[in-house]
């Protein structure tokens, strides 16, 4: 081949790998826009985007004294939840954590039907935990 026919090719190449690697791309943005709502509802997964149960996640509030906020719904997680010596208990960042009795609302009206703990955004400590529905 020519210099000339060398270079057309290099050319064409790169053409065609740039063009599949913004494929690739586009592709992996659709991937998750197509799956926002599952990524949203993981268990353990910060929602980014108000999902279908923001009011009731942002309705949750503390038991104790002045009855505040339990954070966003960014701040609560679906959670694993047990229960040990009679004491509920989440998994979260890798490990069990007792759940506090004064942090247990008595609410009845769970949409997601999963337990769900609000963690304080800096401290990590648990805010509010709404249990499940249980067998």
């Amino acid at each position: 081949m020519t210099e000339r026919a060398n270079i057309i090719v290099r050319v064409l190449l790169s053409v065609i790998v740039v063009l599949l690697t913004w494929g690739a791309l586009m592709s992996g943005v659709w991937w998750v826009a197509a799956h926002a709502a599952e990524i949203i509802s993981t268990p353990g997964m910060r929602p980014t985007v108000r999902g279908p149960h923001s009011e009731w996640f942002e309705g949750l509030r503390q038991n104790a004294p002045p009855h505040g906020q339990c954070c966003g719904e960014a701040d609560c997680l679906r959670v694993q939840a047990r229960v040990v010596a009679g004491h509920y208990e989440v998994f979260h960042r890798g490990a069990w954590q007792k759940v506090p009795d004064e942090v247990i609302l008595p609410r009845q009206d769970n949409p997601t039907g999963e337990p769900v703990a609000c963690f304080h955004a800096t401290g990590g400590y648990i805010m509010c935990f709404v249990k499940g529905f249980e067998a």
